[in-house]
């Protein structure tokens, strides 16, 4: 396995999140510059460049929320500003995106990498547990998740639209730590 580092996103990655954005999610799913900008502002720690030698090869942006048992749907909007949830002393660590670098695709990964940043975030946090937001059409990356030990709870219908106009159901996964 390779070993990648993992860099707090600085302005000057902006760009490459932007390639990485745009060659991993249908433009209908696609979230502004300026929304990754405010995310590595607000929780640099948490909003990650992930590195291999000297190329960053993908990203992973995450917050820190009060746990609570449910959220209401408007919570997981794409290119919501996380200065409306965001807390430090939060609990349940939201992933907000995560994307590789076709070439580091389907060789298993997003399963270490993803792995690896829980495990480093949770060394600072004293997190309870993990909440994301998937597609369901997007098999492999449900696939990380639940090799996590992520599981579905609950489901947002026609969330998600593809570059051909198709609507998917947004998948709420949840795992305890």
């Amino acid at each position: 396995m390779k070993d990648f580092i993992f860099k707090s996103l600085r302005c000057e990655d902006l760009e490459k999140v932007m390639e990485i954005e745009k060659t991993s999610f249908s433009k209908n799913t696609w979230e502004d510059k300026s929304v990754y900008e405010e995310r590595m502002n607000v929780f640099p720690e948490g909003n990650l460049g992930i590195w291999e030698n000297e190329v960053m090869i993908g990203f992973i942006t995450s917050e820190l929320w009060k746990y609570q048992k449910n959220y209401g749907q408007e919570r997981f909007m794409l290119s919501h500003n996380i200065k409306d949830y965001h807390d430090y002393m939060g609990t349940e660590l939201y992933i907000s995106s995560f994307a590789l670098d076709r070439a580091y695709r389907g060789n298993g990964y997003g399963k270490k990498i993803f792995q690896v940043f829980l495990d480093e975030i949770m060394k600072n946090y004293p997190l309870k547990s993990g909440i994301l937001l998937v597609s369901s059409e997007w098999i492999n990356a449900k696939s990380i998740y639940e090799s996590q030990g992520y599981k579905i709870i609950d489901s947002i219908s026609e969330f998600f639209i593809n570059d051909l106009s198709k609507k998917f159901d947004g998948i709420i996964m949840r795992k305890s730590f």
